[in-house]
């Protein structure tokens, strides 16, 4: 038996890396040594032109999150999403942010 899953409730799934783009491209998250120190982790994540490739925007929107509701971004690494889902779910929403790097949280 299956169940339908809600289109919210897949928010954390979908913020795992997927972003919205139309189609697959190289990113600076491919390019990743496996030894990079936080520091150079977290430049890499925020250089500029992350936001043409990963349209956290269109992302939100597509994810239909609203004012209100609780999501997860897991694996958040340095963070990237968080203004973008803060906004979308306004002073009564929540957003919960988890890595597994506890340099990055």
């Amino acid at each position: 038996m299956s169940r339908a899953v809600p289109k919210h409730a897949l928010a954390a799934l979908l913020l795992l890396g997927c972003g919205a783009a139309a189609e697959p491209t190289t990113t600076p998250a491919d390019r990743v040594p496996r030894r990079r120190s936080v520091g150079g982790y977290v430049a890499m994540l925020e250089a500029p032109g992350r936001a043409e490739w990963q349209r956290p925007a269109e992302l939100v929107e597509a994810l239909e999150i609203r004012p209100g509701m609780r999501v997860a971004d897991v694996g958040t690494g340095s963070g990237y999403f968080l203004p973008w889902l803060d906004e979308a779910v306004g002073p009564d929403g929540e957003v919960v942010a988890q890595d597994i790097d506890p340099d990055l949280v």
